[in-house]
């Protein structure tokens, strides 16, 4: 019963209490048009324009080189055409075959293939730079003979 009382008593006291006015007025000040003048872009130079592109095709040169094979990423020797020639060569197949030299014969077929793809692809220079040769430049760039 006093609980009664009590609610009635606080409904009374906050319903005496002024009404809140929900009123905001928002200004925003009015900025002066400013006449600003066009600015003029300047001609790039030369000189970064290329360093620019080459930047752009060292990132493209990145991307390729870590698509291919790892092989193909570290420059470490490649069976020739030649050496293809004779792993197909040696694929014959014949009438004792259990499912071992079966999955080994299609196994070697996926090499075979996969080389012929890769020297497709990316054909062998002869040009290329040895390990030795590397070493040797690097020794002589470094002013070590």
């Amino acid at each position: 019963m006093w609980q009664a009382e009590l609610k009635k008593k606080l409904r009374a006291g906050l319903e005496d209490l002024l009404a809140s006015k929900n009123e905001y007025q928002i200004v925003i000040p009015d900025l002066p048009a400013e006449e600003s003048e066009p600015v003029e872009q300047m001609e790039e130079d030369m000189s970064e324009v290329l360093a620019r592109q080459r930047a752009k095709e060292a990132a493209k040169q990145a991307t390729l080189l870590r698509k291919r094979l790892k092989v193909l990423q570290r420059e470490l020797p490649r069976t020739p055409p030649t050496g293809v020639e004779l792993l197909k060569s040696s694929l014959q197949t014949s009438d004792n075959v259990t499912y071992l030299d079966e999955a080994d014969e299609l196994i070697r077929w996926e090499l075979v293939d996969l080389l012929e793809h890769d020297a497709v692809k990316y054909p062998m220079n002869e040009e290329a730079p040895t390990k030795e040769k590397r070493k040797s430049t690097k020794a002589t760039t470094n002013g070590k003979p």
